[in-house]
């Protein structure tokens, strides 16, 4: 079901992501968008997230830890080609145009349990010298959809991994549900990251 869809079915979304809400951890995030490095301190085994104030803009902002180098990881993010074996909510991933560090990338990927989907295209800049990877709106669903991967070395060979998006519905998205479906869908992604990567270390390890 693409979006655009009766304002019928839309009202049965929005009940839904309030039943399904939960409660999202504080944390802090500096002026520059990086988020305070206090998770460093007691990594968190799971993947969390939380509401973050960036100017007149709320990002959704998640973090793991995961048990290899930030270079591993750096890798695993920028296989475009098996991103959709890596990533459960991501039903196809195109690549547009290709300059290098800077690419055009076309996305479609489900929400709500599959109920919704959503294409949008996005300008993505790699920043490998700092391990950093943003992206804004170059066309498709939602008003706005922007954010960031950003890896953090870790004591002991691992990599804080730092995800952050905010995404303007628009008319006939409520902010509320957005932000709402964010929560629940951005741990996943880390999660199916995190699994990425122990999968491709023991392959590795194995040879």
């Amino acid at each position: 079901m693409k979006n655009g869809s009766g304002a019928g079915l839309l009202s049965i979304l929005v009940i839904l992501s309030f039943i399904s809400t939960a409660p999202a951890n504080a944390e802090r995030m500096k002026p520059d968008n990086t988020v305070s490095q206090v998770s460093m301190v007691s990594p968190h085994p799971h993947a969390t997230v939380a509401q973050q104030k960036v100017g007149n803009k709320n990002y959704q902002v998640a973090q793991v830890v995961i048990n290899s180098k930030p270079e591993v990881v750096w890798d695993a993010l920028t296989q475009y080609d098996r991103a959709d074996e890596i990533y459960s909510n991501l039903k196809r991933l195109q690549i547009i145009n290709d300059n290098g560090p800077q690419k055009t990338i076309s996305f479609t990927v489900a929400s709500m349990g599959g109920l919704w989907k959503y294409d949008y295209v996005l300008n993505i800049s790699e920043l490998k010298a700092l391990k950093r990877i943003e992206w804004t709106r170059h066309s498709g669903a939602f008003k706005a959809n922007e954010g960031y991967w950003q890896l953090t070395p870790v004591e002991g060979d691992r990599t804080l991994v730092t995800y952050a998006k905010h995404i303007d519905g628009g008319m006939l998205l409520p902010q509320v549900m957005v932000n709402s479906e964010l929560r629940k869908i951005m741990p996943e992604v880390l999660n199916n990251l995190r699994s990425a990567v122990m999968k491709e270390q023991i392959a590795l390890s194995s040879k």
